[in-house]
């Protein structure tokens, strides 16, 4: 049996000892489970979480933090010991709509959770599973949406939402339950640092009133307002200072012609939807690393999809290394001109091992399988995924950071002259994170172009990148 848990401070407002005596709000008793008879992702795990506590789950990728909340939800079952919330063992059948009705949770990534296709319907999609009538949902609806910063949108195609904004669509839906338990899974991940701060806000003025929250997350600043914190794994944060680059990156030989170049590029997701650009401009060079910056919603995913040839622009101009993506040859070839990882990276895997998957890339441009063997070896290698331990895997039975990193290994293992990552920190712990920006500064340094979304500016400048705030 081991013992995780570990006081992190004293008890904080929301959390009332008199309520001890009551059944724990979430308690596991010797858990082990484990994914398609692999090895273990939990073993004889036991904690407990009271009535009003506000907990943060910590440890790094693959400790099992995402399973422990499919596992409080029901949505998974121990393969021995116990799981029970508010005294309800989550194997028992007859219990389930009480243990989910009392439960609100927020997953990594917000497609697994949204089934509507309007935002407003979505976010009312829980209450009326409850059977509450349209009166009430109507109104847990307007609270729900204005709580999160999303009452303007609440008409939108949430398929049309940034990836920060459907974090706060789901962030609604679990609060319109008015949930006992709220469990949120690196909820703030995609956010920028407003959102983030108002969601925590709010995270914050819940538990004062009583509820109980269980928030997983690498984020040491977040896991510090609990009133205590588990730990699962070990401390991943332990990790070496970031290296700053000592020697100007490589430069392309033809230094004039810019790698990445948009000219007032205009794009909208729908003829009848407001553009997400406008008339935007922007160039980036041979051997740059640069790091786009904004608030969500503000089209840094789309610039990077317009790059891919992913998308077309409605107007202006779309340049890789030089040549115009205006023909359907030219925007499938530029594909293998920017290697490009998602901000959901479950959205490219497909394969039945991370070795098919991470192979799909050379296999497709042509190499014998001996070539296809060392690029994949490598590619995993650079993410820090051993080869021997994982290329047998099935990649959907990853961590959230482990799918991110195999997902990484996929576009390395291209060797495209340009990579653009879609937030490729997200997810990660401290330790990885550190890794991977020590990898894109190796990289960027051997002369890979570089552009990188994300809402940790502060790091990505002190790597040297150049910040461009959208």
């Amino acid at each position: 049996m081991c013992n995780l848990e570990r006081p992190f401070c004293t008890p904080g407002i929301g959390y009332n000892a008199a309520l001890m005596d009551t059944p724990a709000a979430i308690s596991f008793k010797n858990v082990t489970f484990s994914y398609e008879a692999g090895a273990p992702v939990l073993r004889d795990v036991t904690f407990a979480i009271q009535p009003g506590e506000m907990v943060a789950l910590t440890g790094g990728n693959g400790s099992g933090k995402s399973t422990v909340a499919k596992l409080a939800d029901a949505l998974l079952l121990p393969d021995a010991g116990c799981v029970r919330v508010f005294g309800s063992d989550t194997r028992n059948a007859q219990d389930l709509f009480a243990i989910r009705s009392s439960m609100g949770v927020v997953f990594q990534n917000p497609d697994d959770q949204l089934v509507a296709t309007l935002v407003q319907d979505d976010v009312a999609f829980g209450p009326q599973n409850l059977g509450l009538s349209d009166a009430e949902t109507k109104e847990r609806v307007r609270e729900a949406l204005k709580a999160t910063g999303m009452e303007a949108l609440a008409s939108a195609d949430v398929n049309a939402l940034s990836g920060g904004q459907k974090q706060r669509v789901a962030l609604a839906g679990a609060l319109a339950m008015r949930p006992r338990i709220l469990i949120l899974d690196e909820a703030t991940s995609m956010l920028d640092d407003a959102a983030a701060a108002e969601a925590l806000r709010i995270v914050r003025m819940l538990h004062d009133g009583g509820m109980t929250v269980l928030v997983i997350t690498h984020d040491p600043q977040l896991a510090a307002q609990a009133d205590r914190a588990i730990n699962l794994g070990g401390d991943a944060a332990e990790a070496e200072p970031l290296p700053c680059p000592r020697t100007a990156p490589a430069r392309s030989a033809h230094p004039a012609q810019p790698a990445l170049e948009w000219e007032d590029v205009t794009f909208a997701y729908a003829p009848d939807a407001p553009p997400v650009l406008s008339g935007v401009s922007l160039s980036i060079q041979h051997g740059e690393f640069v790091a786009l910056a904004g608030p969500n919603g503000c089209g840094k995913t789309t610039l990077l999809k317009l790059a891919n040839g992913l998308l077309e622009p409605v107007a202006g101009h779309v340049r890789v290394q030089g040549r115009p993506l205006t023909t359907k040859q030219a925007r499938n070839e530029a594909r293998f001109q920017v290697g490009l990882t998602f901000q959901h990276p479950e959205r490219q895997l497909f394969a039945r091992t991370v070795y098919d998957d991470v192979a799909f890339g050379p296999r497709n441009q042509g190499l014998a399988e001996p070539q296809v063997e060392e690029r994949v070896r490598a590619a995993l290698a650079d993410v820090g995924l051993p080869f021997e331990a994982f290329y047998r895997r099935n990649p959907f039975m990853l961590s959230g950071g482990e799918q991110r990193k195999a997902a990484l290994a996929g576009v390395l293992a291209l060797r495209t002259p340009i990579l653009a990552l879609d937030e490729p920190c997200a997810g990660l712990d401290a330790r990885a994170e550190r890794q991977l920006m020590a990898l894109l500064l190796r990289l960027n340094e051997e002369g890979a172009t570089i552009v990188m979304v994300t809402h940790a500016a502060a790091a990505a400048e002190a790597a040297g990148a150049r910040i461009v705030r959208m």
